[in-house]
């Protein structure tokens, strides 16, 4: 799968070593440069083994404490564990954490990835891993952390006495898809008390992409191909439309939970906004004014 990329550092100019003897964390915290709700995937790292070390390597993605920034113990998404022994002696290898269950984030709120060991025993100097990172403050929004045994996270002035304003080299990975309609507006949309498995990241990306079909060949006009190139107070239409549809579908996945009749009710008044812009988008002079520049 091709993935974007929601954050980075792209800066790697020395080797930081992580042993794992004990229930050591490394983490980073990071913010996505998009301006709205994103699909995120995964993480992808630059490991180092170092000697053998053996056993799985795991990945989470974790909330911050809104104030001072620090990873949390609240976890996110959890990506598949990755055996040690997949990695190639006497080299950096380029690893991707994915995430089991995608997870949607959020601009300007600050989330951290957190490595750390899901089995084995790594020793320190013989088997352990190392990263590559960078001690110049690459990366302004966020910096390395690390958790030893099961206390709090702390910053990186301690343990490893690395320059406090290190960061890893890391890409948080994304999945296109909600660039033409945010999360967020399709779950207001579609209300409280709907089932909680219709309004998973996946699921509700599986939902807006047949809504983007359906507007565009409804209205005869590939409206995903050209949506970068409409101006912003033109966009909002399309997204009036796919948020709508895409929250029928949510509801329509367990009207029982809602309740028939509220269901019912919600269902036709995002219906009837549905038809009354498709059918504006279908006429021709409409649809080549919201093309026009």
């Amino acid at each position: 799968m091709a993935y974007t990329t929601l954050a980075s550092n792209t800066s790697g100019n020395q080797a930081q070593e992580v042993d794992f003897n004990g229930d050591m964390r490394i983490g980073q915290t990071f913010k996505i440069t998009s301006s709205t709700d994103v699909v995120c995937s995964g993480v992808q790292l630059s490991i180092y083994p170092v000697s053998s070390p053996t056993g799985d390597m795991l990945l989470t993605l974790r909330s911050c404490d809104p104030v001072t920034n620090v990873p949390s113990a609240t976890i996110l998404a959890t990506a598949t564990q990755i055996s040690c022994a997949s990695l190639v002696a006497s080299q950096y290898n380029t690893v991707n954490f994915i995430f089991s269950t995608p997870v949607v984030i959020s601009p300007e709120v600050t989330y951290a990835f957190v490595f750390g060991r899901a089995s084995g025993n790594w020793t320190a100097s013989t088997d352990s891993v190392l990263f590559s990172y960078s001690t110049d403050n690459p990366y302004i929004s966020g910096r390395l952390y690390y958790q030893s045994g099961s206390g709090a996270f702390t910053d990186n002035t301690g343990t490893y006495s690395i320059d406090a304003d290190a960061d890893l080299q890391f890409y948080v990975l994304g999945t296109p898809g909600f660039e033409m309609c945010s999360y967020a507006d399709i779950l207001a949309k579609a209300g409280a008390d709907v089932n909680a498995l219709a309004i998973l990241a996946n699921t509700v990306l599986i939902y807006l992409r047949q809504s983007q079909s359906v507007l565009n060949v409804r209205t005869k006009l590939d409206w995903t191909a050209i949506y970068s190139t409409l101006s912003d107070n033109k966009k909002y239409i399309l997204s009036e439309i796919l948020s709508s549809l895409t929250a029928i579908k949510i509801i329509n996945y367990d009207t029982g939970q809602i309740g028939s009749l509220d269901a019912q009710r919600r269902m036709d008044n995002l219906s009837y906004d549905v038809e009354t812009y498709i059918e504006a988008l279908k006429d021709s002079e409409i649809k080549s004014f919201v093309q026009a520049a």
